[in-house]
């Protein structure tokens, strides 16, 4: 028993990598999603030595991705804007990364920017038949951001390269899900947003052989 420990503890570690390898690309992503949007923006990357099983790590980048650029596309306001609002110009981008219930991690991606609209949320689930006016009416907050997870949901009015046609929240909620996890979502208007994906470390799986 103790040399399958052993062994279970050995393969762990070989497909274990820090967050790190993976979030190298982020901060050129977010600059050039701001360079093409005219908006300024810094990214901050906290507990990048979290080691993650490489697994996840490959599956996940696609979804951070999509999160960042929907941190940039809907959130983060024009340097002018923010100014207008008691901002710095410049805003801010942060993904922590910390250990947590001892075989999971949790990953929150939050930027500063002007929140979710929640008006704008109800108008294009409306739109699209998945709620009706009354419903819209007493719905609470929390349940009109759970919508935007919903792949026909956006508050644009139009369609950007980087925004997309969203869908770009279902696919993360579905990638978190197909991992074992999930993603909840926080706003306050005017002030900040931020997506939690919560995952195993590692995935269940080993394949092998004792002779």
């Amino acid at each position: 028993a103790k040399r399958v420990d052993d062994l279970m503890a050995d393969s762990k570690k070989l497909i274990m990598l820090p967050f790190s390898t993976v979030g190298e690309i982020f901060p050129k992503v977010v600059r050039d999603l701001c360079r093409s949007q005219g908006k300024q923006a810094e990214l901050v990357v906290l507990g990048g030595d979290v080691e993650i099983d490489k697994r996840i790590l490959e599956e996940l980048k696609d979804a951070i991705l999509h999160v960042l650029r929907n941190c940039v596309d809907h959130g983060i306001e024009s340097p002018e804007q923010r100014i207008k609002h008691n901002k710095p110009p410049r805003a801010t981008i942060r993904i922590k990364i910390s250990a947590v219930e001892g075989d999971k991690v949790e990953i929150q991606i939050s930027d500063d920017g002007a929140g979710i609209d929640i008006a704008g949320v109800k108008r294009s689930a409306i739109q699209h038949g998945i709620i009706s006016p009354s419903e819209a009416q007493r719905l609470g907050d929390a349940d009109v951001l759970e919508l935007v997870f919903h792949s026909d949901v956006s508050t644009r009015t139009s369609v950007t390269a980087i925004s997309g046609r969203g869908i770009g929240m279902a696919i993360v909620r579905a990638k978190a899900e197909k991992l074992g996890g999930r993603v909840s979502l926080q706003s306050r208007q005017g002030q900040c947003t931020t997506f939690t994906l919560l995952l195993p470390l590692t995935l269940a799986t080993f394949r092998g052989v004792i002779i």
